[in-house]
């Protein structure tokens, strides 16, 4: 029996691979594990921050559009003068 074999068999928790290493997560959540320094451990955890990070972009962008059509609006009623209206 080979010498590696046999201390594989002997110490098998020193051999498993880190959980950003397995090749079966997509980039980013291998990317979004290996970031976290630690804090995010599993792949599960890691879906739960990208969903996150996916609705607050999503409300950041409802948001500014809503301001940005509110601005235009309001510009928009004083270009018209009061006698025409």
């Amino acid at each position: 029996m080979d010498l590696l074999q046999r201390y594989k068999e002997q110490h098998p928790g020193e051999f498993r691979k880190p959980q950003w290493e397995t090749r079966s997560d997509s980039f980013f959540i291998r990317l979004v594990i290996r970031l976290s320094g630690g804090i995010i451990r599993d792949t599960q955890q890691a879906i739960y921050v990208i969903v996150g990070v996916i609705i607050v972009i999503a409300i950041a962008i409802i948001f500014f559009l809503y301001i940005s059509h509110r601005a235009t609006v309001d510009t928009q009623k004083n270009l018209i003068p009061a006698e025409i209206s």
